[in-house]
């Protein structure tokens, strides 16, 4: 049974090996893509969106909150936000949580993106490393879209449970990337999975490389917190996650 250090042993040797393919051709043909598309759609999201979202920060950056709270139902709170200090704080926090929720949704539009790509990306790791391995792609899309679902149901209810805690600070900052860390993580495994892997298969590698899948993912979840590095990096994410799951596949085939 490998130990722990073998594991990280064996994770080094696959990163390496991962960035020599994502400096490789066609690999680096691939990698603006997600990038370009996903700066699009947020362009057109900034367009449709953004002109009421910092209509309200202008609002709110002003001299007094009146046009949302109502004073004569919140007198106290009307009185505390006449101090200077708490709205530099108030509309700092919104600048921050929109920034924050910006990078999360660029990451997750790239994840979506990307996953349109992982079929190819994996053929040509199998090509190039694993011939002996044979895609089964067992998954219809019907059992795609269910696996899908719920994934997205779950990240609804993980964010449901998390709201209570968002009011915290300093908690709040990590209990923010919770749900969409979740989102992450099973988003691109089940891309790459249902690539290779029938369904018995997907549910052993879950299980059997479960701490090598979420201790990559989590590397990958925090490089993607970096503004633009999630969108450009999103290939090399599937090419290193390809490699974990193919060493996987070979070990429970045999």
């Amino acid at each position: 049974m490998p130990t722990k250090k073998d594991s990280f042993k064996n994770l080094t040797k696959i990163f390496k090996i991962s960035i020599q393919d994502f400096l490789s051709s066609p690999f680096l043909g691939m990698t603006f893509l997600p990038f370009i598309l996903t700066t699009m759609i947020l362009f057109a999201i900034f367009l449709y969106f953004g002109g009421e979202f910092f209509h309200f920060l202008i609002n709110a950056s002003g001299e007094d909150f009146s046009s949302f709270i109502d004073p004569n139902k919140h007198p106290w709170i009307t009185y505390i936000l006449t101090f200077s200090f708490v709205k530099w704080i108030a509309v700092t926090f919104f600048y921050l949580i929109g920034g924050a929720f910006v990078i999360l949704l660029s990451v997750i539009l790239a994840t979506i993106i990307i996953g349109f790509f992982t079929p190819k990306i994996v053929k040509i790791i199998r090509e190039r490393h694993y011939p002996d391995i044979k895609l089964k792609e067992a998954f219809s899309i019907i059992d795609t879209l269910m696996q899908y679902l719920k994934i997205f149901i779950a990240f609804i209810g993980i964010s449901l449970l998390c709201i209570p805690l968002l009011l915290f600070p300093g908690v709040n900052l990590l209990i923010f990337n919770i749900p969409f860390y979740y989102l992450f993580h099973n988003l691109l495994i089940l891309d790459i999975i249902s690539t290779i892997n029938d369904k018995e298969e997907y549910k052993i590698i879950k299980k059997e490389a479960r701490g090598e899948l979420y201790f990559t993912t989590m590397i990958f979840y925090l490089l993607s917190l970096i503004p633009f590095v999630g969108m450009i990096l999103t290939v090399f994410f599937v090419i290193t996650l390809s490699h974990i799951i193919f060493i996987k596949t070979r070990e429970i085939r045999k």
